[in-house]
């Protein structure tokens, strides 16, 4: 353990000091990993019990306590809430920079376009726990 808390610290590092354009690549590869080892199947599960994205962001709502979901406009804007970080990486103590948030955002984008292949959706990242914020939200935008 105490190998990886200091490989891990040299990591983040490195991470904040890469361009953005090299943080979104890597990060967006661990996220769609990270997807695949579990919340991409609670996404479809979800979306196999709903009718419409509205009856899915309802359903995610209810599934996963941890987050609230606002409808902005139904069907096409949605802002997801995050109480607390839930990304093992940060509850392990392994990182704590907030270039981990991009992470985040493009697993839920990953997760997003999965189950609705057929939306275009985007995600922004508005603000973060470990960017200072009470919290993080996620504004997701989706159209046809």
């Amino acid at each position: 353990m105490n190998f990886l808390k200091h490989w891990f610290s040299g990591f983040e590092k490195g991470m904040t000091e890469l361009p953005e354009e090299a943080q979104n690549c890597l990060l967006g590869a661990c996220a769609k990993a990270c997807s695949q080892s579990y919340s991409l199947q609670v996404y479809k599960e979800i979306r196999d019990k709903s009718k419409d994205v509205c009856e899915f962001f309802d359903n995610l709502r209810e599934a996963i306590p941890a987050i609230d979901i606002l409808e902005i406009q139904a069907g096409t804007h949605y802002t997801v809430c995050y109480h607390k970080c839930l990304c093992d990486l940060f509850t392990e103590g392994w990182m704590k920079d907030g270039v981990l948030c991009e992470c985040s955002r493009s697993s839920l984008l990953y997760n997003l376009r999965q189950v609705f292949p057929e939306k275009d959706i985007q995600v922004q990242l508005e603000r973060s726990i470990l960017r200072g914020g009470k919290g993080c939200r996620l504004d997701v935008i989706i159209s046809e």
